[in-house]
């Protein structure tokens, strides 16, 4: 693929929506890294989410200066109803998705949508890079130059996360994969889903090895577990019953990510929350993981076999504790 090379003269719109909730501190470098990207026939999308900070205000602010803003407002509902809202009235041809205390390389949608055209995708994405509030740059997540044709492909790659990542902001739609598809309102696990359903339509797929996204870690982004996490969960299971009615033979891949939500969850659980707290929930994770562990076979078991995940499931399906004691000590002499 040649990322060097500009768009051809037929100029597609690229409608870009943006959730937008309590985010004033950021948002301005947010929707300012949009405004001046590379490519400029855009049609930016804020979708204030009941804000009670100064967000909206911003977001009026920058579309009276922006005719490519459009700014709509509604009750705190959650990001997926939101970017629901911006999917019912965007106009063009491809969807880009950002999350407001985020920012974009200037030159991401060009790229994005060069690997699209070139090659006849229906969705194209890049890596992109972990940073703090300083924009020092953590971790970069990037992937490989590559190009995959078919729905069944698509799908096994992604649940495999071979060459691809959960995630929505980093990449870019062609608009009609959304004719019949929209964010189901988990509270965690939406973009896991939603990619698991589009994945499914897509004809074929291009990957830029390239990083052009900033997502931000904040200081506190360490929360203690909640009940709304567990909707995680929900989600990875629809995500198995859904390949049970289109490709039954990814399902015990799409096990293994159940059990690997429940395993993060459960560390979660041991380190953010009392004992009491722990009592309660770590009953309802086992029962989960044991439902899929033992639908762990054939080519997905042969996948992990002897390897860390392996073990780690081993030890889960005996007994939690002993796992996250074990994973404890790993993380010690790693």
């Amino acid at each position: 693929m040649n990322q060097d090379k500009s768009v051809s003269k037929k100029q597609p719109l690229i409608s870009v929506i943006v959730p937008v909730y309590n985010a004033e501190k950021y948002l301005p470098k947010c929707i300012e890294s949009i405004q001046n990207q590379t490519y400029r026939n855009l049609e930016i999308i804020l979708v204030n989410d009941g804000s009670t900070d100064n967000s909206l205000v911003i977001c009026y602010q920058y579309s009276e200066k922006d005719k490519r803003v459009t700014v709509i407002t509604q009750e705190n509902r959650g990001v997926s109803s939101a970017r629901n809202r911006g999917l019912d009235i965007a106009t063009g041809d491809y969807i880009g998705f950002v999350d407001s205390d985020d920012y974009i390389a200037p030159d991401m949608y060009q790229q994005l949508l060069i690997a699209c055209l070139e090659n006849d995708a229906d969705i194209s994405e890049c890596g992109y890079y972990t940073v703090d509030e300083s924009d020092k740059v953590i971790s970069s997540s990037s992937l490989k130059n590559g190009i995959i044709d078919g729905k069944y492909e698509s799908s096994k790659a992604y649940v495999l996360r071979e060459n691809t990542t959960p995630l929505v902001w980093n990449k870019l739609y062609k608009k009609k994969i959304f004719n019949s598809i929209r964010f189901q309102s988990y509270k965690r696990g939406q973009d896991c889903w939603i990619n698991s359903i589009i994945y499914s339509e897509c004809k074929r797929k291009a990957t830029l090895e390239s990083c052009h996204y900033y997502y931000l870690i904040h200081k506190k982004s360490t929360r203690p577990f909640s009940e709304k996490q567990l909707d995680a969960i929900s989600a990875a299971k629809d995500v198995y019953e859904f390949y049970k009615t289109r490709f039954e033979d990814l399902c015990p891949y799409a096990a293994l990510r159940i059990m690997n939500v429940i395993v993060v969850l459960y560390r979660d659980l041991r380190e953010t929350t009392s004992p009491d707290i722990q009592k309660e929930y770590e009953p309802i994770l086992v029962k989960e993981f044991k439902n899929y562990y033992k639908l762990i076979k054939g080519e997905a078991y042969e996948s992990i076999k002897f390897k860390n995940a392996h073990i780690a499931y081993f030890l889960f399906n005996i007994n939690p504790s002993l796992y996250y004691l074990a994973s404890k000590l790993y993380q010690k002499i790693k």
